[in-house]
């Protein structure tokens, strides 16, 4: 079986997605909206704009979104350790693990084809 390499980072993108996120941080926050909310929206949209771009693999721009957003103090907190705490906060919630084993279980279901064997037909060229 022939082993995948790693592409790495994907510079253009990583590096456009980064400008626009720096270019929103320097901006007042719109009206009903506290800064730590805005930097929040921002760091969210950034990383799901990486996500979608793959500028990494999808755990590395999850580690470094939930990186940024605790060193950039962007829920607001005072201290570093109540930044850490707030960033880390929510890997207890179990919605989010149902919505990680899901995506986990339906990787699986791609990469091992296990989806074609509940086809309605046997026919290949059916699809």
């Amino acid at each position: 079986m022939a082993e995948k390499k790693s592409q790495g980072v994907k510079w253009l993108p990583f590096i456009l997605i980064l400008v626009i996120a720096a270019g929103l941080w320097q901006l007042t926050p719109p009206s009903g909206l506290s800064a730590p909310a805005w930097h929040s929206a921002i760091i969210f949209v950034a990383t799901i704009a990486s996500i979608v771009a793959k500028v990494l693999p999808i755990g590395a721009v999850g580690i470094i979104g939930i990186t940024v957003f605790a060193l950039a103090y962007a829920a607001g907190d005072k201290t570093a350790s109540g930044a850490i705490t707030t960033a880390l906060g929510e890997l207890n919630s179990s919605l989010i693990w149902l919505i990680v084993v899901a995506f986990m279980i339906a990787r699986g279901f791609i990469k091992n084809r296990a989806g074609s064997a509940y086809r309605p037909t046997n026919d290949p060229s059916v699809r």
